[in-house]
């Protein structure tokens, strides 16, 4: 045991000749420090190759098999952990003893605690041979289950959620076992002893599950998780939540990362003066509108970007988002313009700006200073207002704007401060029409595509809604009020049957909630 460490083949190789030819004259109480020896010796890539084989680690199991105290066959599975991810073809070819080691070891409290570390195994290996583990996935699971005592508890359902996960990525999108494999895992984080402690360990599995298909993530699913975005615990399992329904939502930005780097480069190297940039930005329109058409599926744009000068030093910039289709849902759910209207104030006046170049050059978003709209070409509004923060000239705004698109973690900032400002409280996105709509309309919307309108025919959907067509899902001309109500959240939303609520799509945002009405960054 103490020659392991700096160990060697020659070591691993006269350690196994004396187990093949001396094992049954081994004391019980030596087998552990020699398992352990063993597992020692795999430092070098020739004595890993040996000792992560079959022959060696069935040689090494039936020895760790005769210590009554099971030391050494709890050894054993960390050499098979070991192995797992080394060496996963001998492993995949012993996976028969290390199943019955899992079995011997969690009918013992004593050592119960290894089953972390088997079932974490066993997901390795599942993402490198998954046809090999896959046959004895419920098995294991069922096996550790089973295991007794607060040890236990403590480690098996995180051991469930490694499994699993590497089961998922195993398999690979599309697999038929793959919805069964994430429902074990939602079972399982919904009957934790100790969630607080145990659930940030599920979101950091939850994420690879997404990763491998967003079409995993069922309406349960992603009900619990986003019920944790309002529950604060260890490791920011709120902040965890959040990520992880951004990333369902796609509002995250590192994919764009590399196409925003080029532009920039590209704009950069074509625009040496005022008159360049200009000419450029009208060359390239479409190139324009097809980049914030990538950009708007995360960060929502303003339809309008305004300053009031009515104080010495410019602090801040005012966001002005409405619902695109606020004048057809109002006219026929009624509703105040606030319903449809969110309005905000933020110093990250720079950022914006930037995105305002391009938002006001394809006749998204307008500009206005003093509650004025400037009439003149779009790149001139952007530098009227960039001169009125800064008080610098073209040759600043020049260096300013020549990088118009900002990285995806400037993005990310800029979403952040609007879900503090709770936007996405009160605008979703719909896939459909790509565009961020009010939760009215949201709701409209979905209502239609459940009676099979058109999602942009709101004479025929006003028609269905007058009729009460629309009532078995969820909109009710009785009592429009609905329409307008956050959906419900905790113990109110546990009875809500699903029958009653339009079916929606993985990739369409969620509905969201009622703003609270207060700024974001000062408030």
């Amino acid at each position: 045991e103490d020659a392991g460490p700096s160990g060697n083949i020659d070591d691993l190789k006269a350690m196994l000749d004396v187990v093949e030819t001396a094992a049954k004259k081994i004391p019980p109480t030596a087998i552990y420090s020699i398992v352990e020896g063993i597992k020692n010796c795999g430092r070098s890539p020739d004595a890993q190759t040996l000792l992560y084989s079959e022959a060696t680690l069935r040689q090494v199991y039936t020895l760790a098999c005769r210590d009554p105290m099971k030391s050494g066959l709890n050894s054993w599975l960390m050499l098979y952990d070991a192995a797992a991810q080394h060496g996963p073809d001998g492993a995949a070819t012993t996976i028969d003893v290390a199943v019955q080691a899992t079995q011997k070891l969690a009918q013992d409290a004593n050592f119960c605690g290894i089953l972390h570390t088997a079932l974490g195994a066993f997901g390795k290996l599942a993402r490198q041979r998954p046809d090999a583990v896959r046959p004895h996935f419920d098995g294991v699971i069922s096996t550790a289950e089973k295991a007794k005592g607060q040890v236990a508890e403590a480690v098996v359902p995180i051991g469930i959620f490694s499994f699993c996960k590497g089961m998922l990525q195993g398999n690979g999108k599309g697999h038929a076992d793959n919805l069964r494999i994430v429902q074990k895992m939602l079972t399982t984080a919904k009957n934790l002893k100790s969630p607080d402690t145990m659930l940030p360990s599920f979101m950091m599995e939850a994420v690879a599950v997404l990763r491998v298909d967003k079409g995993l993530i069922t309406p349960e699913f992603r009900k619990f998780v986003e019920d944790l975005k309002n529950r604060p615990g260890a490791y920011a399992l709120d902040s965890q939540a959040i990520a992880f329904i951004d990333e369902l939502e796609g509002r995250t930005l590192e994919k764009l990362e590399g196409k925003i780097e080029a532009q920039n480069a590209k704009i950069k190297e074509a625009c040496k003066d005022f008159d360049s940039l200009k000419n450029y930005l009208d060359e390239n329109v479409a190139e324009l509108k097809e980049f914030v058409g990538d950009v708007v599926k995360k960060l929502p744009i303003p339809v309008r970007f305004a300053i009031e000068r009515k104080l010495v030093v410019l602090q801040q910039m005012i966001l002005f988002f409405q619902c695109p289709y606020k004048d057809q849902t109002q006219k026929i759910l009624g509703g105040e313009d606030s319903a449809y209207e969110c309005e905000l104030k933020t110093t990250d006046w720079n950022k914006w700006l930037k995105v305002a170049v391009s938002a006001v050059k394809i006749g998204k978003s307008v500009v206005s200073m003093d509650a004025l709209v400037n009439p003149v070409d779009a790149v001139d509004q952007v530098k009227d207002v960039y001169s009125a923060f800064t008080k610098k000239g073209d040759e600043e705004f020049l260096a300013f704007c020549s990088e118009p698109f900002l990285t995806s973690k400037e993005q990310d900032m800029l979403v952040e401060g609007l879900r503090k400002h709770g936007f996405f409280d009160k605008f979703v996105y719909d896939a459909q029409t790509a565009q961020w709509v009010a939760l009215p309309t949201d709701k409209l919307q979905k209502a239609a595509k459940g009676a099979g309108i058109p999602a942009t025919d709101f004479r025929a959907i006003g028609d269905a809604y007058e009729a009460g067509k629309l009532k078995k899902f969820g909109l009710d001309p009785s009592n429009s009020s609905e329409a307008f109500s956050p959906p419900p959240k905790g113990k109110e939303a546990a009875g809500a049957g699903s029958e009653t609520q339009p079916e929606v799509r993985l990739e369409e945002a969620s509905e969201g909630r009622v703003v609270k009405g207060f700024c974001g960054w000062c408030c």
